[in-house]
């Protein structure tokens, strides 16, 4: 079974070792992104099942506009 690909956008450092903790599993794939940009290229090439961005993330709004995600 493949695994769910996570993408988590955060520019906390503890907040990205809590993810990698609670998220590197048998189940799911995760990869961080520490801002907005890094975050877009990730999501572009790697095609993530679930985004988890953190609301301090530099340019998050540029992302949800490139994805045409408007939550």
């Amino acid at each position: 079974m493949a695994k769910l690909k996570i993408l988590a956008i955060e520019d906390d450092e503890a907040i990205i070792k809590l993810y990698e903790l609670a998220l590197t599993t048998e189940i799911f794939e995760l990869k961080t992104a520490r801002d907005g940009k890094e975050g877009l290229k990730f999501y572009k090439d790697w095609q993530p099942d679930i985004n988890l961005a953190g609301h301090n993330a530099a340019c998050h709004h540029r992302l949800c506009e490139s994805t045409g995600d408007t939550s």
